[in-house]
C-alpha cells in the first residue's frame, strides 16, 4: 500500500473511525491489526520478518540467558544485513532498519526489568504511522502511550491534520520537483557539466531534508490524531554552526539511538575518534551495504574530526560557521546520492563549461521575458539534455523554495485550523505527483 495513495488515505480514515468507537481495551488489538494489514500490503515477507522480530525480541528480553543482549544483537544484525546485502525487489527492506533498531533498544533497556504486555510491545514495534521510516522510538517514550489509548480529541485532530498537510505540501510541492532534476542529472551524469553538478546536488541537499521531514510530519500527524506524540526528527539542521550540532539536529532519533547504545558505551573504553568512526561505519551499513554509503560515512567522519579539532577552534562569525557546515554537508551528499560507486569517475570527468551555463540562463531569460505562455508546458533543457521538468514546474520549485526558507518559521505561529486551510489550498493548486516514493523507504 503506497502511503501517498488514495487507498492509504481510505485506510487511515477507516482505522481512525473504528478506533474512536472501540473500548480502550480493544483499541490496542485494532491498532495491531491495522499495522499488520498495512505492512502486509507491502510484502508478506516483510510482515513475516516483523512478526518474527516481535516474538524473538520479546522472548529473548525476558529469558534467563546470560548473553541475551549479545544474542539479540547478532540476530537483529543478521535480519538487517540479509535485507541490506541483497538488493533485489524480493528482499525489499522497507522499514526493516527502523523496527530492528527499536527491537534491539527494547532488549537492552528491559532485559533486567519486569515483563511488559506482549500486545503493547507488538504495537510498539509495528505502530503503522512510523513503522516504515521512523521516527525511531524507545519503549519508554512510545510504549507508555500505547498502554493508554484515548478518544480522538478535537485539538489533537486539528493539530494532526495540520502536520499531515504540511508534510504532504513539503513532499508534493517541493521534494518531488527537486527529485525530477536530481534524478535527471544522476541518471545521465556524462551529459551535463560541473556547473549543473553544483546545482543538482544543491537541490538534493534540500530534497533529502524535505522528503524525509515531510514523511516524519505525516507520521507524527497521524499519531497525534490518536493522541500519541512521536519524536521530532529534524530541527533546522542546515542552520547548525558545527557538524556536531548538525548531527544532533539531523535524523534526531537515529542520532539518539547511536549515542545511547553505541557511542557512549564505546567512549568508556576508547577515544572519541574510534567511537565516532565505529558509529559512522555502522550508520553507513544501516543505510545500505554498498561502497557508496561507506564512502559517505568516511567523508562524514573525516569532516567531523576536522570540524571538532580544527574549525571549531577558529573564531568565525556565526553566519560563516553556518555556511561552512552547510558546505561540508553539501559535499557529503554527493556519494550518498550517486547510483553506483563508478559514477565517481563520471563526476570527476565533468568540466565547468561556461558556455552551457550561459545558454541555460539565456534560455530562461527569453522564456520569462517574451514567450512564457507558449513554453509553460515545455520541458527544460540543459546542454541539450532533458531535465524532465516543465518551465512552469521549474519556476514553481525555485519560488516555493525561497518562500519555504523565508516563511517556514513564521508559519508555525498560525492556528492549526488556519494553517490547514492554507496548506490544503497550496496542495490543491501546486502539488506535483510523479510517483516518487519517499527516499528513506529504501532504508
Amino acid at each position: 500500500m503506497d502511503i501517498l495513495s488514495i487507498n492509504h488515505l481510505l485506510f487511515i480514515l477507516v482505522v481512525l473511525f473504528v478506533y474512536n468507537y472501540l473500548t480502550p481495551k480493544l483499541r490496542g488489538f485494532w491498532i495491531l491489526i491495522a499495522s499488520f494489514t498495512f505492512y502486509g500490503s507491502i510484502s508478506f515477507l516483510l510482515l513475516g520478518t516483523l512478526s518474527f522480530s516481535i516474538l524473538f525480541n520479546y522472548w529473548i528480553t525476558f529469558s534467563n540467558f546470560q548473553w541475551k543482549i549479545w544474542i539479540a544483537s547478532i540476530v537483529n544484525i543478521i535480519i538487517l544485513l540479509s535485507f541490506k546485502i541483497n538488493e533485489s525487489s524480493f528482499l525489499l527492506s522497507v522499514g526493516v532498519s527502523f523496527f530492528t533498531f527499536q527491537g534491539l533498544s527494547f532488549v537492552i533497556d528491559y532485559s533486567k526489568k519486569s515483563k511488559v504486555q506482549l500486545l503493547c510491545f507488538a504495537n510498539y514495534m509495528a505502530f503503522f504511522p512510523q513503522l516504515i521510516a521512523g521516527p525511531i522510538e524507545t519503549f519508554d517514550d512510545l510504549g507508555s502511550q500505547l498502554k493508554d489509548l484515548r478518544n480522538i480529541k478535537k485539538e489533537n485532530f486539528l493539530l494532526g491534520l495540520s502536520l499531515i498537510l504540511k508534510g504532504l505540501v513539503i513532499k508534493f510541492v517541493l521534494a518531488n520537483r527537486c527529485g525530477l532534476i536530481v534524478t535527471s542529472f544522476y541518471n545521465e551524469i556524462s551529459a551535463f557539466d560541473g556547473w549543473f553538478l553544483l546545482f543538482a546536488n544543491l537541490l538534493f541537499t534540500f530534497q533529502i531534508l524535505l522528503d524525509f521531514s515531510g514523511y516524519c510530519l505525516i507520521a507524527i500527524g497521524v499519531a497525534k490524531i490518536m493522541g500519541i506524540s512521536l519524536s521530532n526528527n529534524f530541527d533546522m539542521p542546515y542552520k547548525a554552526t558545527s557538524l556536531s550540532i548538525f548531527w544532533k539536529k539531523w535524523h534526531i532519533t537515529l542520532h539518539r539511538w547511536f549515542k545511547k547504545y553505541l557511542f557512549n558505551p564505546l567512549t568508556k573504553k576508547h577515544p572519541f575518534w574510534i567511537a565516532a568512526g565505529i558509529v559512522f561505519l555502522t550508520s553507513s551499513l544501516w543505510h545500505g551495504a554498498q561502497l557508496r554509503f561507506v564512502v559517505w560515512g568516511t567523508l562524514c567522519f573525516t569532516f567531523l574530526l576536522l570540524d571538532k579539532f580544527v574549525l571549531q577552534n577558529i573564531n568565525l562569525p556565526k553566519v560563516f560557521k553556518i555556511i561552512l557546515v552547510f558546505s561540508l554537508t553539501y559535499i557529503c551528499w554527493i556519494p550518498f546520492r550517486i547510483n553506483k560507486i563508478y559514477d565517481f569517475k563520471h563526476l570527476l570527468n565533468l568540466k565547468f563549461n561556461l558556455k552551457s551555463l550561459m545558454l541555460f540562463f539565456a534560455d530562461h531569460a527569453y522564456v520569462l521575458r517574451k514567450d512564457f505562455l507558449n513554453n509553460i508546458s515545455s520541458i527544460c533543457m540543459y546542454n541539450d539534455t532533458s531535465l524532465n521538468i516543465t518551465y512552469l514546474d521549474f519556476y514553481i520549485l525555485i519560488l516555493s523554495l525561497f518562500i519555504f526558507l523565508i516563511f517556514s518559521n513564521k508559519f508555525k505561529s498560525l492556528k492549526s485550523s488556519h494553517s490547514s486551510i492554507i496548506l490544503f489550498l497550496v496542495l490543491c493548486f501546486f502539488s506535483f505527483d510523479n510517483s516518487t516514493p519517499f527516499i528513506y523507504f529504501n532504508f
